[in-house]
């Protein structure tokens, strides 16, 4: 009985140690976050973010709007997404849920998932895809676009129809 209660304080201590660093498993946890990506001065894209778990490179982002702008600085578009992962050192994204990509045209993507290419300014999805365009509605699976969806190549699985 003399070593039942230091080995239970004992006990107590190290699962209480492992359930805190599993808790901090994020560097920080951030709610109502705005980012912005420039590139020369100008705005490239911006997020708004209900909730940001930030890592050392990357950080996740829940429930969030990413707004895309032109090299003249106008938004072209819009996506929004349940959750991503913003991959902080080349500024590239990946969204994923229930994803949808609204232009200043009035376009339109649905999908799963989708990846933001930073470098080379192109979305690229390999889940099925949906686009309502002017009346119309392709679908297909996997895509590469520009942010307008002015330039869309669906990869597979083509169909379309006029609404």
């Amino acid at each position: 009985m003399r070593y039942f209660l230091p080995a239970l304080i004992f006990l107590f201590l190290a699962c209480g140690q492992r359930g805190e660093k599993e808790k901090s498993e994020s560097q920080e946890v951030l709610r109502g976050v705005r980012i912005t990506e420039t590139r020369l001065g100008k705005k490239s894209w911006e997020l708004f973010a209900r909730r940001v778990e930030e890592f050392k490179d990357t950080a996740r982002v829940y429930d969030f709007v990413l707004y895309f702008y032109d090299e003249e600085g106008n938004k072209t578009s819009e996506l929004w997404a349940d959750s991503g992962v913003v991959f902080q050192d080349k500024g590239d994204m990946k969204a994923l849920g229930k994803v949808r990509v609204y232009t200043q045209e009035g376009d339109t993507l649905y999908t799963t998932s989708l990846r933001w290419k930073e470098r080379e300014k192109k979305i690229l999805s390999e889940s099925p895809v949906e686009i309502h365009s002017r009346g119309k509605i392709l679908k297909g699976k996997g895509l590469i676009s520009d942010a307008r969806l002015s330039n869309v190549e669906i990869l597979g699985k083509i169909q379309g129809k006029s609404e």
